[in-house]
């Protein structure tokens, strides 16, 4: 889970949206809302230190309505015995999540998730 948290907090870092930047924003919620592109996910590893690392393709949406919904697909050539978040290739996750617009904090609450192995 710990992974998780470092991950969602890299992808909202690193994230782009063409849809949020499409329209006028009135506030941080108007911003978010829409389907965001992953760009670049730096995890730390067990040492702290963010390693480079093969990138995935992914997606995070979140609905006006406070729902929000994660998929990640990893290379191949990511997956290693070694690496237990990339082991498998594929990592989907919705819920809600709650915005504090004072502090500009998401955070997401996970009602499902999801790993899972090439096709």
């Amino acid at each position: 889970m710990k992974v998780l948290q470092w991950i969602l907090v890299a992808i909202v870092l690193t994230i782009t949206g063409a849809q949020a930047q499409s329209r006028p924003r009135s506030s941080d919620r108007d911003a978010l809302i829409g389907a965001w592109h992953l760009v670049r996910i730096d995890a730390p590893g067990a040492d702290g230190k963010v390693a480079p690392a093969q990138q995935p393709k992914g997606m995070l949406i979140y609905t006006r309505d406070g729902h929000m919904s994660v998929q990640l697909m990893y290379p191949k050539s990511a997956n290693s015995p070694d690496n237990e978040y990339v082991l498998g290739g594929y990592e989907a996750s919705f819920g809600s999540y709650d915005l504090d617009e004072a502090k500009h904090i998401v955070t997401h609450h996970e009602q499902g998730s999801v790993r899972g192995t090439f096709l």
